[in-house]
């Protein structure tokens, strides 16, 4: 069974944790349309901009530190998760344990590149195929 579901699954109940991301799911996406509604209105497409006329600049400042945080900390995780994954690939295929920073520096190259890309759109078909393997 634990090979089926998640592990949150198996420790959260699998009932509660459905209903739970259920919950979650349904007042992320409230909060979402409240958010685009304000923002409509007030005719500003910035998060930042519109958290500064809303409740003024020292909270703009906060706020904009807490996103770059939340960003950082899935960008660091997502890092890790790549790091660990492709490192317990290459061990289990060879046999041979091997240390984590290649990885981590070949992994931090392409992402950096990947970065510098101005065109987003060259990304497209890729992210639809991601999207398909999701799904």
């Amino acid at each position: 069974m634990g090979l089926i579901l998640p592990k949150a699954f198996v420790t959260g109940g699998y009932v509660s944790t459905a209903l739970l991301m259920c919950m979650s799911g349904i007042t992320s996406a409230v909060c979402a349309n409240l958010l685009v509604r304000s923002g409509l209105q007030e005719q500003l497409m910035s998060y930042s901009e519109l958290t500064s006329k809303v409740l003024g600049r020292r909270m703009r400042v906060v706020i904009d530190l807490c996103i770059s945080l939340a960003q950082y900390s899935f960008t660091i995780s997502h890092i890790s998760f790549m790091l660990t994954s492709l490192q317990t690939t290459v061990d289990g295929q060879t046999g041979i344990e091997t240390p984590k920073w290649p990885y981590f520096v070949g992994i931090c190259l392409i992402l950096t590149r990947i970065a510098w890309v101005e065109d987003i759109k060259k990304f497209s078909i890729t992210f639809l195929i991601g999207n398909l393997l999701i799904a």
